[in-house]
């Protein structure tokens, strides 16, 4: 066998031709560029409500209320049977931002103007007014006519736990702050002329109302526990002229210095809610008969109540309250020879709760025929709108 051949093939190197490797990525051609994946934009995000405008608001409101009512009075007064408007209040309210509102409402039955105010609320909890308004203290004096099912007030916040009205003109704030869990506290303060609605301040001296206190709210019942305050100065009457200080037919002006102090109690539940106050008042009072002449006596008035009304599923309830109150006499300047006494039965229904509503109350008083007003039967119309 030759193998020569075989032999100079092993020498020279030569051996079988393999292919070239497969490039692992395609060439860039010279004349085509390579266009990169477009990037993907991300998703839109979902667009952000813008704040709405404020936009200043006004409501118009008001309310009726009608009554039929008989008076027995004591002998030698007569008795007295009428039908009346007690109130017929037409009214503005609302904001001018949403920071500052204003209420303001009138009473066609006695042609004067009731609540007249601008609030502030620019701190959270908290309402400053500036006008008109019922001032702060207690429980009775401050709560709306709308809502108080005995329809005339008690003697003892009639006389001592306001002024001449249960308005008067100044400024107030008023404030609820929760303290923990079901508990808040609640403050209110009031500092006004003293001279009652629509009227200038006769006198320097201003008054000061106030009211603190908690309410806790468990189980669907809320109890409210409050301690009030006023100091001031006042006239107490203008005497026989009519006219305010020295006319020309002498001084016979009544003022007196006060401090009253009161607590009050409220619960509501779903089945009765149930009211109590107790004032007492310190009165310093000087009634001049002449110019250079004056006397001046201390007295004590006080007096309370205990209120309530049930509830139930039809809208209706009965109305209860008893109350005592040892007052002053008419002239101011000593108090009456016994207590006013008197006791309140009666019931109501909602039409709409509130919004329209019957109440009949009946007094029975008790008190000394010197200071008797006499037993009263009334039945009572309210629609608010």
């Amino acid at each position: 066998m030759n193998v020569t051949p075989i032999v100079l093939a092993v020498l020279l190197g030569q051996s079988t031709p393999v292919a070239e490797p497969v490039a692992l990525t395609a060439p860039v051609a010279d004349t085509v560029t390579s266009k990169a994946p477009e990037p993907v934009a991300p998703p839109a995000a979902a667009p952000v409500a813008a704040a709405r405008p404020f936009a200043p608001k006004v409501t118009p409101y008001g309310f009726l209320n009608f009554q039929f009512s008989t008076l027995d009075a004591p002998a030698p007064r007569p008795n007295v049977q009428t039908f009346e408007f007690r109130r017929a209040r037409i009214g503005l309210r609302g904001e001018v931002t949403r920071e500052i509102g204003f209420n303001v409402i009138f009473d066609g039955a006695d042609n004067a103007l009731k609540d007249a105010f601008a609030s502030l609320r620019h701190l959270p909890g908290l309402e400053v007014r500036l006008g008109q308004f019922k001032t702060t203290f207690g429980y009775e004096q401050q709560e709306a006519d709308t809502r108080l099912l005995w329809l005339y007030n008690s003697y003892a916040v009639q006389a001592l736990a306001r002024g001449r009205d249960s308005r008067d003109v100044g400024v107030s704030a008023a404030g609820k702050w929760n303290v923990v869990g079901p508990v808040t506290a609640e403050a209110a303060a009031s500092v006004v002329n003293g001279a009652g609605p629509n009227a200038k301040d006769d006198l320097t001296a201003k008054v000061a109302w106030g009211r603190a206190g908690v309410a806790v709210a468990l189980a669907g019942i809320t109890a409210r526990v409050g301690a009030s305050y006023a100091d001031g100065h006042q006239v107490g009457s203008l005497g026989a002229d009519l006219k305010f200080g020295l006319q020309t037919t002498g001084l016979d002006d009544t003022y007196f210095y006060f401090k009253t102090a009161g607590v009050d109690l409220t619960v509501d539940s779903p089945w009765v809610f149930l009211a109590a106050e107790w004032i007492q008042s310190k009165r310093h009072v000087t009634r001049y008969t002449a110019p250079t002449a004056s006397t001046t006596t201390d007295v004590t008035p006080a007096g309370g109540y205990v209120g309530a009304y049930t509830k139930s599923p039809w809208n209706a309830g009965l109305v209860l309250r008893a109350e005592r109150a040892h007052l002053q006499t008419s002239a101011g300047t000593a108090l009456t020879t016994g207590w006013n006494e008197r006791y309140t039965v009666g019931a109501y229904y909602d039409v709409v709760p509130v919004v329209a509503r019957v109440v009949v109350n009946y007094e029975v008083d008790e008190s000394p025929v010197a200071i008797k007003t006499g037993d009263r039967f009334i039945a009572f119309v309210q629609v608010m709108f």
